[in-house]
């Protein structure tokens, strides 16, 4: 929220934010549910694709899962990955009425956004990196396993998790507040420094980790996220895409050439 209320501060107008929240109960309801082809979502990942928002773990991701369903859910609840059937599951206001696909990205809110990365990362986790005991996965392994007291498995993927939605969510955010400029605008908000400050602050923010109790309680840890988990995920679930510094990742060049390749 803080960084909405920035750069309303600097006088960009910006979609409105919407809360929600993660720890999601399966509650029975009007369901619709995409096909095979549809759940991949090629259309939405072309999109992030322009913008230089990293998609191999998106793809991958979509392509590991049974389904997409969207249905009915109570007003605190958006979005939950359910490993038994390795569904995903949405709320209708991340379904387009006319195709009844997933949204295209600029039809989305930024906290829509930030579900879909979240949601997708834990479908990447389970179905990808873990049973291919990949880098990324390894990495994340002995951590969990090293700086918690206990949980540390549940309290890992949850901050991996957060910190995948937040620094991409923040990125979209910033780069539309760039879009349909002229190129003169740009570079002024490439010399913004509350923008900088804003944006390369971000990978340093406090994540911490979380799960639910079998009495729906959410158990917060106070660990951190290390510095080497960041990197972790910078480098091994987003392949060095997403620019920490500012002045690259909204480089003029990401503006004239639409679309980056993992």
């Amino acid at each position: 929220m803080k960084y909405f209320l920035l750069l309303s501060l600097l006088g960009f107008n910006l979609f409105a934010s919407e809360k929600y929240d993660q720890c999601i109960i399966d509650y029975p309801s009007y369901e619709y549910e995409l096909n095979s082809d549809d759940k991949n979502s090629p259309e939405f990942l072309r999109d992030l694709n322009q913008i230089y928002v990293p998609t191999r773990y998106l793809e991958e991701g979509f392509k590991s899962i049974k389904g997409i369903v969207f249905k009915n859910m109570p007003d605190n609840a958006v979005a939950y990955y359910n490993r038994l059937n390795k569904k995903i599951y949405f709320a209708f206001d991340m379904q387009n009425p006319i195709t009844k696909k997933l949204k295209r990205v600029n039809d989305m809110t930024l906290d829509n956004l930030a579900t879909v990365f979240h949601e997708v990362w834990h479908a990447y986790f389970y179905n990808v990196a873990k049973p291919g005991s990949n880098l990324l996965y390894k990495n994340w392994l002995k951590r969990a396993n090293s700086i918690y007291p206990d949980h540390g498995l549940k309290f890992h993927d949850e901050a991996y998790a957060h910190y995948v939605e937040e620094v991409l969510q923040l990125y979209v955010l910033i780069r539309r507040t760039f879009e349909n400029k002229t190129p003169e605008i740009r570079e002024r908000l490439r010399q913004s420094a509350p923008l900088l400050k804003m944006y390369e602050g971000a990978f340093n923010e406090k994540v911490f980790g979380y799960y639910v109790n079998v009495l729906r309680q959410t158990i917060y840890t106070n660990v951190n996220l290390p510095e080497s988990d960041r990197v972790n995920i910078l480098q091994n679930l987003f392949d060095n895409v997403l620019k920490k510094g500012y002045q690259e990742a909204y480089g003029e060049n990401r503006f004239l050439n639409k679309g980056h390749h993992d």
